[in-house]
């Protein structure tokens, strides 16, 4: 029993005695290549960041509008950002051919505006833009040669146009409607030049910069 006192007594005691032994060794750490890894910083999702505001954008489709005489022209048009303001600077540039039952020829349309647009969503927006310029269109008969003579339509044009924008980030398509007024110069002789109501519809294929 004595034996067995002293014996727990020794083992108390030794603990005690380490901790105060300044001569005990430290803590063997973990070599290097049981180190546990760290984990590396999640990588930044792009489809997160922002996207770059537009600068501006080009256009290509085909249009078909009525004045004087039905057209079917290739129309190529573009806009710059105008500063922080839902607002584009855009110009356009209209070639094809004028027609009509008895007739055909040349028709062209230069002009410049101001566009204002708004989104529901990055996919969905309307699109809205007023424009004047210039416009022209060559007639030549295809029926009675001999009883009528070619006739040269041309003066200014003011268009207002609306519609939708839809796709991605970058590539759009666009479906507008137009109403113009055309002040066309040729005129029977005797009667006065008189601004005539014309309207259209059109579609393009639109990148954005």
């Amino acid at each position: 029993m004595r034996r067995l006192l002293c014996l727990g007594l020794l083992l108390a005691a030794a603990p005690a005695a380490a901790a105060d032994d300044p001569e005990a060794p430290p803590p063997r750490s973990l070599p290097p290549s049981m180190t546990p890894p760290v984990a590396p910083p999640p990588a930044s999702d792009p489809a997160a960041e922002p996207a770059e505001p537009e600068r501006g954008y080009i256009g290509f489709g085909p249009s078909i509008t009525g004045d004087s005489l039905i057209n079917f022209a290739l129309v190529l048009d573009g806009g710059v950002k105008l500063s922080d303001l839902p607002l584009w600077a855009r110009g356009t540039a209209a070639f094809g051919e004028a027609v009509d039952i008895s007739g055909e020829g040349a028709f062209g349309r230069a002009a410049i505006g101001v566009e204002g647009r708004a989104c529901i969503s990055e996919g969905v927006c309307g699109f809205l833009d007023l424009e004047a310029g210039y416009q022209t269109q060559h007639w030549e008969p295809t029926e009675y040669r001999t009883e009528r003579t070619s006739e040269h339509h041309h003066g200014w044009v003011v268009a207002g146009r609306a519609g939708v924008d839809l796709g991605g980030e970058h590539v759009r398509l666009r479906i507008g409607i137009e109403l113009s007024r055309y002040r066309d110069t040729f005129h029977d002789v005797g009667t006065p030049i008189t601004w005539i109501d014309g309207g259209g519809v059109s579609l393009a294929l639109v990148y954005r910069i």
